[in-house]
């Protein structure tokens, strides 16, 4: 009986101990899932920080990239505004050379007839800009056009047409009308003038390998035109063109030679000075 008590106590004993371990062993669990869990709410949050971060980075990205591309927008717009100024400014000056020449022409040619002494030519209209390309050399440089000759001749008729297309920046119909005059009328007054201008279309149209090859036709076809000085300052800025810096460079150093003190000279020597600084 008492070995029985004993035991039956013993087991009482061990039945509370094993309670109490089962006891604490789940709650060591709960609390450990508590954790986790909390460790996994804090995990969402920083995974929700961590991508709005990114995301608000991407946004920043677009935005600065938008800002960039509306920069290059603007100076597009801007570039494309005034190349159409440069064109209208070299409309204008077409129209004041064109305007002088035929005042000239008037004048000369009704003084001739009085057998006076021809006036002056009437000043060029001023400029806001310095001329480009069509208008490399100052307008006081250009030589006049030859004197028309009766109204209604087929050389001046066509020879004006031409011209007037050039003027007005048709250019590639100018050209058409340019090298047509020239094979129906090659020994015209007109033809050395209309080599030049020819030369002059194929530049301004970017053609600079056929432009170098007709501004040399004017002093080999046309050796007494007053276009010569020109057209050689204009060969000399087409191989600038082309980057054929040597050529340019016995061009224009022969022009500077050739007519010295002149404003074709003095061009000459700028656009030399500028090789010097660009290293050519």
């Amino acid at each position: 009986m008492i070995v029985l008590a004993r035991t039956s106590r013993a087991v009482a004993i061990l039945s509370v101990l094993a309670a109490g371990l089962i006891g604490a062993a789940y709650a060591a669990d709960l609390a450990t899932e508590q954790r986790l869990t909390h460790l996994d709410s804090r995990l969402t949050r920083l995974e929700g920080v961590l991508g709005n971060k990114v995301l608000l980075d991407m946004l920043q990205r677009i935005e600065s990239l938008q800002r960039e591309l509306q920069a290059v927008q603007d100076a597009s717009d801007r570039t494309a505004h005034e190349l159409e100024g440069i064109k209208a400014r070299q409309r204008e000056l077409y129209l004041d050379v064109d305007r002088r020449l035929r005042a000239l022409e008037t004048a000369k040619a009704a003084s001739l007839a009085n057998g006076q002494t021809p006036p002056p030519a009437p000043p060029l209209a001023p400029l806001s800009k310095a001329p480009t390309p069509l208008a490399a050399q100052p307008a006081e440089t250009v030589p006049p056009e030859p004197a028309s000759p009766a109204a209604g001749d087929a050389d001046r008729v066509a020879y004006e047409r031409a011209f007037n297309l050039l003027k007005e920046g048709h250019y590639r119909e100018s050209i058409a009308a340019l090298n047509q005059f020239l094979t129906h009328y090659p020994q015209s007054i007109y033809a050395g003038n209309a080599q030049y201008w020819l030369a002059e279309a194929n530049y301004v149209s970017g053609d600079y390998p056929r432009a170098a090859k007709e501004f040399s036709q004017v002093a080999e076809q046309y050796p007494d035109s007053s276009k010569v000085p020109d057209s050689k300052l204009k060969l000399g800025f087409t191989h600038y063109e082309l980057e054929q810096w040597n050529e340019a460079r016995v061009v224009l150093t022969d022009l500077t030679k050739q007519y010295p003190n002149t404003a074709v000279a003095q061009l000459a020597e700028n656009r030399l000075q500028r090789m010097d600084r660009e290293g050519h």
